[in-house]
C-alpha cells in the first residue's frame, strides 16, 4: 500500500485539486490520502469532505508535518508532496513505478513551474550541496518523493522545518541508501 501524506497549512485554495488530481491518478494503486494538517482555514474541511484521513496536530513546520503523517501512515511506501498544488501529481506513477527505496523527483526549472530566482536559488544551493556530500542529486529541495517506510524510520529525523528536506537527503547518503531521481514537470 502507498501512503500520499500531504503537510497542510492553509491551502484551502489548491486542496480540493489536489485530492482530486490524486484520486484520479491513483486509481490503479492501492492507497490512502493522509493530509497532515496545522491549518487555521477550512483545509481540514475540505479533507473530511474529500473522505481522506485528516491528521490535525496544528504543530508549525514542514518536516513536523511530514512527521506525524508518516506515524500515521499505514502503507510501506510513502508518497511525500505538497498539498497546495505546486507539483502535478500526473507524476506520482514515475517515482512509484521506480524499485528503489528512496526516489526524489527531478524538476525541469523552466519558467512554467518556478520563477527565477528560486530556479537559481535551488540550483545554487544544489550545487553546493552536491559539492559538500558527494553526490550528484539535482533538485534536493524536490517536495515530490518516495521513500520506503521503514528507511524513512531508520533515518530518525529530527529537524521540523524546511531543512527537513535536506535532512532526509543527507542521513540517507551518509547510510549508503541509494536516492534515485525522476523527472516531473
Amino acid at each position: 500500500m502507498i501512503s500520499v501524506v500531504l503537510p497542510c497549512r492553509n491551502e484551502e485554495e489548491g486542496l480540493s485539486d489536489v485530492l482530486d488530481e490524486i484520486d484520479d491518478v491513483l486509481t490503479s494503486y492501492d492507497h490512502e490520502v493522509i493530509v497532515s494538517d496545522s491549518s487555521s482555514d477550512a483545509s481540514p474541511r475540505i479533507a473530511r469532505q474529500h473522505g481522506v484521513r485528516l491528521v490535525k496536530h496544528d504543530k508549525n513546520g514542514y518536516g513536523r508535518a511530514i512527521k506525524e503523517g508518516v506515524r500515521a501512515a499505514k502503507g510501506d511506501r510513502i508518497l511525500i508532496a505538497d498539498a497546495d498544488y505546486t507539483y502535478d501529481f500526473r507524476d506520482a506513477p514515475r517515482l512509484l513505478e521506480r524499485d528503489e527505496s528512496f526516489v526524489i523527483g527531478k524538476r525541469a526549472f523552466d519558467a512554467s513551474n518556478m520563477s527565477l530566482t528560486h530556479r537559481l536559488g535551488n540550483l545554487a544551493l544544489s550545487a553546493l550541496s552536491n559539492f559538500l556530500f558527494g553526490s550528484a542529486i539535482k533538485d534536493w529541495h524536490c517536495g515530490m518523493r518516495v521513500i520506503d517506510k521503514d528507511v524513512f524510520d531508520s533515518l530518525n529525523l529530527h529537524t521540523d522545518g524546511m531543512e527537513f528536506a535536506s535532512e532526509m537527503i543527507i542521513k540517507a547518503l551518509r547510510r549508503d541508501i541509494k536516492i534515485s531521481q525522476a523527472d516531473i514537470n
